[in-house]
């Protein structure tokens, strides 16, 4: 993905962080999420840091927001409260 996810490296295997892939069916568009806390680690009222980033820390399409949209509902449900930013 040419994007620095690779610092998260050591905080995902200590099971601090969970790193998940986006992709387009087609796999045109991709995207990288890190989430903190790991879904399903914390109480379901908890807050999760969330940062994205587009190959080569591009622009995000619309289909990838929508896709980590998608993602934190089924993590977190509707109220899952969210601070976003970039990797």
């Amino acid at each position: 993905m040419a994007h620095c996810v690779g610092t998260y490296a050591r905080r995902a295997a200590r099971g601090e962080v969970q790193i998940f892939g986006l992709q387009r069916s087609d796999g045109v568009e991709r995207a990288t999420v890190v989430i903190r806390p790991p879904p399903y680690t914390c109480e379901s009222h908890d807050p999760v840091d969330v940062e994205v980033a587009a190959s080569h820390n591009g622009p995000l399409r619309p289909s990838m927001l929508i896709a980590l949209g998608e993602l934190l509902q089924e993590i977190g449900g509707p109220d899952l409260e969210v601070h976003l930013g970039t990797i």
